[in-house]
Formats: C-alpha cells, structure tokens, sequence
C-alpha cells in the first residue's frame, strides 16, 4: 500500500535523469523556471510579453503619489508645451504613465500637436510640399555655395549680399529656384556672371567646375515634402487642426499632388484629405466646386487623382487602402458624390476593388475596399 510517506521518499525525474544540485547532491524536485518579477510589467503601457506573438496592451495605470510629492511631466513634453506658449497644466488633474516622450506618443500614433503650433508651422509644410528635390532656393543656396567653398578644407565665409547678387545672376527665368544644369550653363557662358565672381575675393572658388562637382557629391538633400506630408497627416488627425489646414486654402495644393509617382507623398497627402474630410464635412460638398469636372478623382490626363493611384501599380494595397479610405470618406452621407463616382468611375475600378476585398494584402486594405464597394453598387 502507498502512502503519503512513501511518495514524499519515491524519487522524481529529475533524480532518474541523474541531476544534481551545485553541491553535488540529488536533486529530487525538477527545477520550475521563474521568471524575475518586474513591477513594471503589469503597469507599463504598451507591453510587450516575449512568450507570446501580439501585443499586450494592459490598462492605463492610475498612479497615486504620496502626500506633499509633487509630479513633474516629462522633459520634452514641457519643452513642447513651452515652445507651443501654452499654459502648462496643472500636474493634480494627470493621469500619470510611466515616463513618456514626445517621440512615444508619436510613434504610437497618439500624438496631436497644439493649434498654436500648427499654425505656426503651417506655411512653412505647405512650402515645402511644392520643393522640388534636385533645385534649390536661395537658403539652400547659401549651404551649396559654402559648401563648395570649403570643399577642399578651406573656412571661406563668403558675404551675403554677394550670394544674393550671384543667385539672381545665375537664376535667369527668375524663377526663385537654380537646377544642377543652370548653374553650370551660367558658369560657362554668362561672361558677366564669370566676371563677378572674379572680383569677388571669396567666391573666386565658384568658377571652379570640379569644386561644383565635388560639393554636389557631398551634399545630401533632404526629401522636404515628404517630411511635410507626413506632419500633415500627423495635424489632421485632430479636428481643430484639419480646419485650420482647410481654411489655409490648400486643398488646390494637395489635389496636384494625388500622383502614383509621388509614392509615398501622394499617400499621405490623400490621408491628409481623408482627415480633413472626416473632421470637416462642408469640405464633401465645397470640393465638387473647387476641384470642378469631378479633378479629385482624375485630371484630363488622366495622370492625377485618386482614380489613377488606386489603379496604379507602383502602389501597394495598403497605400491603396488609405487612397480607398479618402473616396469613402468624401462619399459617406452624400448622395451627390457617391452618383458622381459610381456613374463616371465604377466600371474602371470595380475589378481593383474587388481584388483587394478578396486578396488585399491586409485587413483594414480589405474592409475599406468591401464598404466603398458596398456604397457604390447599392447607388450604381
């Protein structure tokens, strides 16, 4: 007969296996792995467990200080605020997180900048949007210049009225931008422009070809309009930003840029209008006017709009499904628009549409193709 003795004596597996302790002893009991406790494991918003493949998100904690601490925010979340010249908040009204930047919420997309901020920064992002990569304004000419100055280790400061001078030399149609082929077809044939800059005692280096050259190489020129792209998707998420950017009169501005060759800039500019659109809904019925012969959709060539980008091939079905998400949203609740679309568009894209509800490449590009479907067979 077994008893409770017998078994508590009886050896384990792991005495069978033959394991022992660091002492040299026979371990009896298996060794259960423990994982080290964490205090911030339960609390932290966002965590990720290693065990597992998606995402834990655990609710928001409620931290609870004692009495006389005071809480302070975060540092660049302050510097935000401050730069924003908003009132900073009273830190009792808070629901504390563990710490959080502002580059956290951003890349959770929880980030919305403040008003005063927008407004501020606006004018400068629809700029931007218009920059061409490979020319260059006159600011970024100042850079250029000093740079193929300096090129060879020199500390050339050249002065800027003979920048400006030589900019507006060079610039011919006045166009307020300079070309890689510009500058050098000034350089070799303007005879006034090369006597200039022999007088100059700091930018003598500029007739130099292979300094042009050799600047050229060394200068990486940023992609400003996708940079502003992506800060206007970012603003438009929040509805008294997406009325500040429809009132700055840009719509016009966005619709020139809905094409397939713009990549990744043209889909951010139809999230923009797909924000704008959801938070202002006077822009459903104001775009039919402003845009006329249905130009949002597709242009006389047939080369811009919304049309030509869910068609294209250089776009993925997730780029596409936020092209899809902006026909939705300027149809959803009018009956003008959805007529409009179904009558002029439906037959050239029903075949997309349905290729991505049974095949799109994710779950959001696959629901927003059945609902636009779904809206526009019903008033087909």
């Amino acid at each position: 007969m077994t008893t409770l003795k017998n078994i508590k004596k009886r050896p384990g597996a792991a005495f069978a296996f033959g394991l022992k302790t660091n002492k040299g002893d026979p371990l009896r009991t298996p060794r259960f792995p423990k994982s080290p406790f964490s205090p911030r494991k339960e609390t932290l918003w966002g965590y990720k467990d290693t065990k597992v493949e998606v995402k834990k998100v655990p609710p928001v904690p409620l931290i609870r200080h004692k009495p006389g601490h005071i809480p302070k925010l975060h540092e660049s979340i302050t510097d935000s605020i401050r730069k924003a010249k908003e009132p900073m908040p009273h830190t009792n009204t808070f629901v504390w997180l563990v710490e959080r930047s502002v580059s956290d919420f951003r890349s959770q997309g929880r980030y919305r900048p403040w008003a005063s901020e927008v407004k501020a920064i606006l004018p400068d992002l629809l700029h931007d949007l218009t920059h061409v990569k490979g020319e260059l304004g006159f600011d970024e000419f100042v850079t250029f210049a000093k740079l193929t100055l300096n090129s060879n280790g020199g500390k050339i400061v050249p002065k800027a009225e003979e920048l400006k001078e030589c900019f507006e030399r060079i610039d011919a149609d006045g166009g307020g931008t300079l070309d890689k082929h510009e500058i050098f077809h000034a350089l070799t044939i303007d005879w006034e422009l090369i006597k200039f800059l022999r007088n100059s005692e700091t930018l003598k280096p500029l007739l130099s070809l292979r300094n042009w050259k050799k600047a050229m190489n060394n200068m990486k020129e940023p992609d400003k309009r996708h940079e502003s792209s992506c800060k206007l998707v970012e603003m438009t998420a929040d509805e008294e930003n997406a009325r500040m950017v429809n009132d700055s009169g840009a719509l016009k501005l966005f619709v020139t840029l809905l094409k397939p060759e713009n990549g990744p800039v043209a889909v951010n500019i139809a999230g923009t209008l797909a924000n704008m659109m959801w938070h202002c809904r006077e822009l459903q019925h104001q775009i039919p006017f402003d845009i006329p012969n249905l130009g949002i959709y597709e242009n006389k060539d047939r080369t811009c709009g919304l049309v030509p980008m869910l068609l294209s091939e250089e776009l993925d079905d997730e780029a596409k499904g936020t092209v899809i998400i902006t026909m939705h949203n300027l149809c959803w609740n009018n009956q003008g628009n959805k007529v409009d679309l179904a009558d002029a568009f439906l037959g050239p894209i029903e075949h997309e549409l349905m290729r991505i509800q049974e095949y799109g490449s994710s779950i959001r590009a696959r629901q927003a193709a059945s609902a636009l479907l779904t809206m526009l067979l019903i008033h087909s």
